[in-house]
């Protein structure tokens, strides 16, 4: 799937010189004759949900050697706005893109000072016609501390220069999401927060498409979105939310011919990234489940690797606060099996499935009312997470087989260990509505130093 008619293309641009035509292809829009990205994965890669509920996004180009007037200059400082006064911050994700000849697990930067390690989000080949391999993207998250909220911030690391094997990769954009509550708005939001990659060129299809999964029902009202555009410059493109094109509508976008110009920079145009960012509630219905997005049909090679939503659920649904932490995008990246929990109300059954383990071998799920980090535990390999507060156990008269596609799942409500209505190891009591608990599993790599999954921190209601 790495063949495509726009690779003869790329392999003509790279040897030219500097141009509004680097990074466009001089094809209209149609299927690519193949690509091969990750794409968005289903569902939010992070959601939240509670009183006032929102996020702040802040954009840049990293692109040092482009086509803007003037360049983007390195290291480089950013505005964090602060949330409404008396917000409590949530959680803070930091995302870039490359264009590379290497597409690594892992990138260092620096935030502040503070050096940080991204983990990949996802790539895609052939890259947005600069003639690279890949377009590759890095997350990390958890990093509020680390941010002056409210003034300015400096960033390293993130722009042209190398990654991985490719000494001389292309920087594409940054964007840093700050998800915080604001207890003066009484109303519950969901933010959602999708990461992956997906391009006009990659895709397969020419068209730059995700389906963005909502974690609840939409309900109507405003509907707060952004999404981020590698790449964009004055070049013909569309962009559509649920079908419709909404360039020139929607704030960060230019206009319904050429969607993507590079806004987001130094100079007004061809920066090589945008951010679009407001609410679109004109394009979403009440009772929608999902955002489809999608760009392509012109010239202009553009890609998406991060979006965020944030909206009133549906009063029917159960809106969970799932942070996950202790996982890649916080550093620990030997914990690379994910959890879900499919509700958070103690009115229903919660089950917690982890995916991506090893299938065939035991494993069991771990509580605790605090969190810590104990690195590579005996006999273990990775990150425990669960251990920092007054009370630990395992749930382990639970054990069981991870199946053949590496999930496991274990139902807090009715366990053998905890027994029923939602009773905890070792004879702790009863989970309550607004008790917060860490889940974590465990599981045996036989020959091999056993596993462990991320970590999650799970409010009940």
């Amino acid at each position: 799937m790495r063949k495509s008619h726009l690779i003869p293309l790329a392999a003509m641009l790279i040897a030219a010189n500097a141009s509004a035509q680097r990074g466009t292809s001089e094809y209209n829009s149609g299927p690519a004759a193949g690509g091969n990205e990750t794409g968005f994965p289903s569902g939010a890669e992070w959601t939240h949900s509670g009183p006032g509920a929102d996020f702040i996004q802040v954009s840049s180009s990293t692109r040092t050697n482009g086509i803007a007037n003037p360049n983007v200059t390195c290291p480089f400082s950013l505005n964090i706005p602060a949330p409404p006064a008396g917000s409590v911050i949530v959680d803070a994700i930091v995302s870039w893109t490359y264009l590379s000849n290497d597409n690594p697990a892992t990138d260092p930067v620096s935030i502040n000072n503070n050096a940080v390690v991204g983990a990949q989000l996802g790539w895609g080949s052939p890259d947005l016609c600069w003639g690279k391999v890949y377009g590759v993207t890095y997350m990390v998250s958890g990093v509020a501390g680390l941010l002056n909220i409210g003034g300015s911030n400096d960033f390293s690391g993130m722009c042209d220069g190398p990654v991985g094997t490719d000494g001389n990769a292309l920087g594409e954009g940054v964007t840093i999401l700050l998800i915080y509550e604001d207890p003066a708005n009484n109303t519950t939001q969901t933010v959602d927060v999708f990461a992956g990659y997906t391009s006009s060129q990659s895709s397969g299809t020419g068209a730059a498409k995700a389906v963005l999964d909502l974690s609840c029902a939409y309900s109507g009202g405003p509907f707060h979105f952004f999404v981020n555009a590698d790449d964009g410059q004055q070049a013909s493109d569309q962009f559509l939310i649920n079908g419709i094109n909404v360039g020139g509508l929607v704030a960060g976008t230019s206009s319904a011919g050429d969607a993507w110009v590079g806004l987001a920079g130094p100079a007004p145009l061809n920066n090589l990234y945008d951010a679009a960012d407001d609410d679109i509630q004109t394009w979403v219905t009440p009772g929608d489940t999902s955002v489809t997005i999608e760009s392509g049909f012109g010239s202009d090679c553009v890609a998406h690797s991060l979006a965020a939503c944030a909206y009133v659920p549906d009063p029917s649904c159960d809106p969970c606060s799932v942070i996950p932490f202790c996982n890649p995008f916080t550093g620990s990246f030997s914990n690379t099996a994910t959890i879900t929990p499919d509700a958070c109300s103690l009115g229903n059954p919660i089950i917690l499935t982890m995916n991506g383990a090893i299938p065939g071998e035991i494993a069991y799920l771990s509580v605790g009312n605090g969190q810590s980090l104990i690195v590579n535990p005996p006999g273990v390999q990775g990150d425990l997470c669960v251990a920092g507060g007054g009370y630990v156990a395992r749930y382990a008269k639970d054990v069981g087989t991870i199946d053949g596609s590496g999930s496991f799942s274990t139902d807090i409500s009715n366990t053998v260990t905890g027994g029923p209505n939602f009773g905890l190891p070792l004879g702790a009591g009863n989970i309550q509505p607004g008790d917060t608990y860490y889940f974590q599993y465990w599981y045996r790599n036989t020959g091999a130093p056993h596993g462990l999954s991320e970590a999650v921190c799970v409010t009940f209601q």
